[in-house]
């Protein structure tokens, strides 16, 4: 980077960006947090994006509670949910094995989409909680979204799996009308 403005290029955002994602994806969060400052400084202003980068490094590095820290300072200088940082948490959380809180986050979002659906609805298969993912996928299929089908499948399998049959085949019929009505 340092090169390229010597040679006189200035960077735009997107690969301001770019560098951070690569810093984050690294673990190398003290050079992505000056990045951030130098931005700021350089007279560019981080954007929803930017501090999306962050949230999705800290979690996938394990670091929960930095990425909440850093969802709250995006809410306080002013940025508005944001649905991609929101799916980033819940994915990290659920990783860490924090499905409850997970679920709690999704409760307080005002939009949700389908990755927000399947990451947790994958997640509480993984944890064996096989007839809170049929709820929630249900849920989604009501809200018109779309679950992977290798994640449908796992809840039905899981289904049948802890002893669920009736419940497993009369979730298959409701997707199946769902595929129908969409």
């Amino acid at each position: 980077m340092e090169q390229t403005m010597r040679n006189g290029i200035e960077l735009d955002l997107a690969a301001y960006n770019t560098l951070l994602n690569m810093y984050c994806r690294e673990g190398k969060f003290e050079a992505a947090y000056k990045l951030m400052d130098e931005i700021e400084n350089g007279g560019l202003r981080c954007d929803k994006y930017t501090h999306t980068i962050i949230i999705d490094g800290l979690c996938k590095a394990g670091n929960i509670i930095g990425a909440e820290q850093h969802l709250q300072y995006m809410k306080m200088i002013g940025f508005r949910e944001n649905l991609v940082a929101f799916n980033c948490m819940i994915d990290g959380l659920c990783k860490a094995g924090q499905i409850d809180r997970a679920m709690d986050l999704y409760k307080s979002m005002e939009t949700k989409d389908s990755f927000t659906y399947t990451s947790l609805v994958h997640n509480l298969c993984k944890a064996g909680r096989f007839r809170c993912a049929s709820k929630l996928m249900m849920k989604c299929l009501r809200d018109g979204k779309k679950i992977l089908k290798a994640t449908q499948r796992a809840v039905l399998d899981g289904l049948r799996s802890t002893g669920y049959t009736d419940e497993a085949r009369k979730l298959r019929w409701k997707i199946q009308v769902a595929r129908i009505l969409r």
